[in-house]
Parts: C-alpha cells; structure tokens; sequence
C-alpha cells in the first residue's frame, strides 16, 4: 500500500518509522509543519517526524497553513498515487480537498476511545479527570473534527504512576500494534468501519497556561490528577512564601 504521512512530533515519528519497517506500506512523501525556532540561537529546526523522513530520504513537504495553501499541497500531492493518507499528531485540521484527495481517503489515529474525548487534549484530560483506562481509535477523518466512522479502537490501562509522557507513549504503542494490524487486512477495498454514537460524544479543548497553577482547595486526588496529566510537556505551578515552585511529581497518600 502506498501512503502520504502527516505529523509532526517524536511520537508520530515512532509511527512512521514503525510503517516504513513493516514493509507492509511505501511511505511515498510527509507532511509537517514547518521548522521553529529553538533554544537561545532561535535558529529553526525540523521537528521529530522530518528529521525521521529525511533518514530514510522522503520527500518532505510543509505548510504554514495547509487550510490556506490547499491548492498548493494537492499539486505536489498530485506528484504521487497514494493510496491512503495516515494522520498522527499534524497539527492542523485537514480541509476535506485534501482528506478525500488520496484513493481510499484518510485515517487519523486518536488518542482516546471515541467517542470520549475528541479533541486537541485526550491525553492529558484522561488524566485530568482521573480516568484508569483509554485507549485508541483510529477512524476515518471526516467533515467534522474526531467524528469519523471508527475502524478500530484498542483499550490502554492507566495507572496511578502515570504522567502524559508515559501514557503517551502508552498510547503510541498500541497506535503502531493497531494500524499495522489494520494494514495487514487489506484487500484493496475500503476498511470497513462503524459510525460513532455521537449522543455520547465528550470533548476536550487544548491546556491553557493558566491550568498550570495548582489550587490548593482541591481534593488531593484532583491534584494528583492535574501535576501527571502537566508532566513532561507543561509543567504545575504553585507559590510558598513568596516564591514560586514547579511541581514535577508527587504521591498520593493514603491515611487510613
């Protein structure tokens, strides 16, 4: 099967290098967004999914907006014939042109069990909100956001150790045992797939700066819950006499 890929950071790129080393697809070009400045030189660098695409040389293309700049990408798409588009972690929503530009269309992997938690935090909300399992679901993509038809989905355990790094990569793994399962039955047709109960439908908008602060009025379950779900990408916050204090970890426990 033949593939154009879009993503952007270190997790999406575990995905395309486990696509390319299964054999079972061609990767024929990448899309991400486009290179940022990093550290004290501001110098921009490519993030994790280029850097991958570039070792194994891909041809890479990127857009400051691909919403804006369709016309553009559907003609270096045009250069190709893939088969399907596989979205993990892009960036930016995909104007239907450019979804339904590819043979059988595309397909996102989510991080959550649709249809819980669509949207830009489903990581870190099952966190959040104290959840003990997630999941995956990879669906196709539709008009509307994480409200495609479901192809797959694969459940993921959370314990009480976990913080959105370890859960995240959680969540990849079952992502790459999941879509490389799917690959593997096909026959040249359209997966098949289910439609979402959309009566059911949760959501989850992205984590703002200010979430960061810990308000200490909260039971410490909900604490614990905020610092895990924080960790690694933000981190809690809190102040002691006068001074602020990151919080990285901590341990919820038990008086009896």
């Amino acid at each position: 099967m033949k593939i154009g890929y879009f993503g952007t950071p270190e997790h999406s790129a575990k995905l395309l290098e486990a696509l390319i080393d299964s054999q079972l697809t061609e990767v024929l070009f990448v899309v991400t967004n486009p290179d940022r400045p990093k550290g004290r030189s501001k110098i921009p660098e490519p993030g994790p999914v280029k850097k991958k695409a570039l070792e194994y040389n891909i041809p890479v293309f990127q857009y400051e907006s691909i919403k804006k700049e369709k016309e553009k990408a559907l003609s270096d798409f045009g250069l190709f014939s893939a088969d399907l588009y596989v979205v993990f972690a892009y960036g930016s929503i995909l104007p239907k042109e450019v979804y339904a530009h590819s043979t059988l269309t595309s397909i996102n992997l989510h991080g959550s069990l649709l249809p819980d938690l669509r949207g830009a935090s489903p990581v870190q909300t099952a966190l959040w909100k104290g959840y003990t399992k997630t999941g995956i679901t990879i669906q196709y993509i539709g008009e509307k956001m994480d409200e495609g038809d479901i192809l797959l989905t694969k459940e993921v355990e959370i314990t009480p150790e976990d913080n959105t790094g370890t859960l995240m990569d959680k969540i990849t793994d079952a992502g790459i045992e999941s879509i490389l399962q799917l690959l593997k039955t096909y026959d040249g047709k359209p997966f098949p797939s289910v439609p979402q109960a959309h009566d059911k439908a949760t959501y989850c908008g992205k984590i703002k700066s200010e979430d960061r602060i810990l308000d200490w009025s909260l039971k410490s379950e909900e604490l614990h819950n905020r610092i895990r779900a924080l960790y690694p990408d933000m981190i809690a916050t809190t102040t002691f006499r006068d001074k602020r204090m990151n919080i990285l970890k901590q341990n919820l426990l038990l008086c009896l």
